[in-house]
């Protein structure tokens, strides 16, 4: 701790800067094979970037195991029916394989039968044993983030334009937190009815899918495009964002490290997996600058 306190606070700076601009390289190279994996198809490529996000780090997988067999071409031809877009959803997710504990889920049941028959959807089903239930709050169970989901593809045709174009949070956290079907506003799970409405979405998750889903889908536009300006406007998101708080970001502090917001938390999560772990400390300014013992 004493050497790094003691390294110039420029060099820490532009190792925020270096590290960051890592990190939008990893992450826009990841959007841009998932983009050639879906055809070019940048509508498809942000339907499965949001849908991994909505299941956070736990049920993640899962989440874009479900955008990836069940595509947003595919629910689009149903946004003038909800209960359509649930039962398909909540049908490849593999909740509708149990016997129905009430009507609505028999009806998604029936629903889901049909659909699944006219595009072949049985195939694709994941297992119940996929989605993780233990240790979340009933308001990020993944029952409630499917009906959320669902409600979301069902509001918006245009899920690309929507992330790439976003200029304001708040506007953004509305879009977000869009009250899903009366069913799941009583419901944490299947036939068990909850006294009191259930949460809408909170600010920190939201702010978890502009991190995640928006600023990798305008960096790969940048790269795509060659473009500069996409790659700004990623920065200028994350500089209104609140720093995230986790293990890695809270021993920068221990360190001294000044982190106002989400660019700086961002950068000191890549700073640390990049280079401190692998112990690439001679490629690092402030490594460099400790080794040689001077400032």
């Amino acid at each position: 701790k004493g050497a790094f306190e003691e390294v110039d606070s420029l060099k820490k700076v532009m190792m925020l800067d270096k590290a960051l601009m890592k990190r939008f390289e990893q992450k826009g190279a990841q959007i841009l094979v998932r983009f050639r994996e879906n055809q070019d198809d940048w509508e498809e490529t942000a339907y499965q970037t949001i849908a991994q996000n909505f299941g956070f780090k736990i049920n993640a997988d899962p989440f874009l195991s479900l955008a990836q067999r069940l595509p947003l071409k595919v629910l689009q031809k149903h946004r003038n029916s909800l209960p359509q877009i649930e039962a398909m959803v909540f049908g490849v997710a593999g909740f509708l394989e149990q016997e129905s504990p009430d009507e609505y889920h028999a009806n998604l049941k029936q629903e889901y039968a049909f659909l699944a028959a006219k595009y072949q959807l049985k195939t694709k089903q994941l297992g119940l044993h996929e989605w993780k239930f233990l240790r979340l709050r009933p308001a990020n169970f993944p029952t409630i983030r499917l009906a959320q989901f669902a409600k979301l593809v069902q509001e918006n045709a245009n899920l690309f334009s929507l992330f790439f174009n976003l200029e304001n949070l708040e506007s953004f956290a509305q879009l977000l937190r869009l009250s899903p079907s009366d069913y799941w506003q009583k419901h944490y799970v299947f036939g068990k009815e909850v006294a009191g409405k259930i949460a809408t979405m909170g600010a920190t998750s939201v702010e978890n899918i502009v991190i995640n889903t928006v600023v990798p889908l305008m960096v790969a536009q940048a790269i795509y495009r060659d473009n500069h300006e996409h790659t700004e406007r990623a920065i200028q998101l994350l500089e209104k964002i609140a720093p995230e708080s986790n293990t890695i970001v809270d021993d920068w502090k221990t360190m001294g490290l000044k982190i106002k917001n989400a660019f700086d938390s961002q950068a000191s999560i890549e700073w640390y997996k990049h280079y401190c772990m692998p112990k690439k400390c001679l490629q690092c300014d402030v490594g460099l600058a400790i080794i040689r013992g001077r400032k």
